[in-house]
């Protein structure tokens, strides 16, 4: 893609890429909010019967894996 067309896309999309990521990091801030009353790990997977198989430290939960999802979504 050339310097032209990002500057084009950037111009057509913006307004999507900042309430997407908006609303990609917005757990962290439900995070931050609760933090004190969430537990030291956090269920992060679940099997296909809705049961937690995959668990998270709370740091990684709240703050790691949404702004991984916001660099994948920009």
């Amino acid at each position: 893609m050339k310097d032209e067309e990002k500057k084009e896309f950037l111009k057509e999309y913006k307004m999507s890429l900042i309430s997407g990521s908006i609303l990609t990091i917005s757990p962290s801030l439900a995070g931050i909010l609760l933090w004190n009353r969430l537990p030291e790990k956090i269920a992060t997977h679940f099997d296909q019967h809705n049961l937690a198989n995959g668990w998270s430290s709370k740091p990684v939960a709240v703050f790691g894996i949404p702004f991984l999802l916001l660099l994948v979504h920009l």
